[in-house]
């Protein structure tokens, strides 16, 4: 399966300073088969609002920038999820039927969302998965700007 890395930062990122396939491949690829291409022009862009889209109550999207919201009821919405799946885990029926995927599932998931990995400049030096990019957010300041480098295509 596909999905995207997006390379997100409070400070603009230049062109020169955008990370690459190589980069990734090199240096983290153990989340990936394989890390794709880079896209540029209105194919990056889409992927941005699309992300934005996905998020709405979470960001407003100015241009190539993601107006950061707040998290409002999303952490909660969410930790309502992930103890609904969970509450009739018992010793017995973990390991069964799924059960500990469908938990890990609504933990990292929930639309696209396991799948989706953020490189946070100067947080970590590889792409994150989703709940460690919602940590990252919950950090930010309500209006804060978040600047979107590059988005790469990876294989998994």
């Amino acid at each position: 399966m596909h999905s995207k890395i997006f390379q997100v930062s409070t400070e603009p990122i230049e062109k020169d300073a955008r990370l690459s396939p190589i980069e990734l491949y090199d240096n983290c690829g153990d989340f990936a088969d394989y890390i794709g291409d880079e896209y540029h022009g209105d194919e990056r862009l889409a992927k941005i609002q699309f992300l934005a889209k996905e998020f709405p109550d979470i960001f407003n999207i100015d241009g190539e920038v993601l107006i950061y919201k707040g998290l409002g009821n999303f952490v909660n919405d969410w930790i309502g999820s992930i103890r609904e799946a969970a509450q009739n885990l018992t010793e017995e029926n973990i390991f069964n039927d799924g059960n500990l995927y469908r938990v890990r599932h609504i933990v990292e998931d929930t639309h696209y969302r396991i799948f989706t990995r953020f490189y946070i400049n100067n947080w970590n030096c590889c792409p994150d998965p989703f709940g460690e990019f919602i940590g990252w957010l919950s950090r930010l300041d309500v209006g804060t700007r978040i600047y979107v480098g590059s988005v790469i295509d990876y294989h998994f």
